[in-house]
């Protein structure tokens, strides 16, 4: 295989497992956000948190910013 057509190939395969990552993000639940909010409130860092449930820290604060919203009349 030539240069050129090698470099071309690992750029394909690199752009295949991008997007099969970013296809598999975990799905968290309320259960889930509830435990995150609670190590939240007592310390844990959004990083630690992060890795805990496998996700970014922009989840977490996503989680914890949603928290404190105020919440629809009913």
């Amino acid at each position: 295989m030539k240069k050129k057509a090698k470099k071309a190939a690992a750029r394909v395969v690199a752009v295949r497992l991008i997007s099969d990552a970013e296809q598999r993000s975990k799905k968290l639940t309320a259960g889930d956000a509830a435990l995150i909010l609670h190590l939240v409130h007592l310390g844990f860092q959004h990083k630690r948190i992060a890795g805990l449930f496998d996700v970014n820290q922009g989840r977490i604060a996503e989680i914890v910013g949603r928290a404190n919203l105020p919440r629809p009349r009913e």
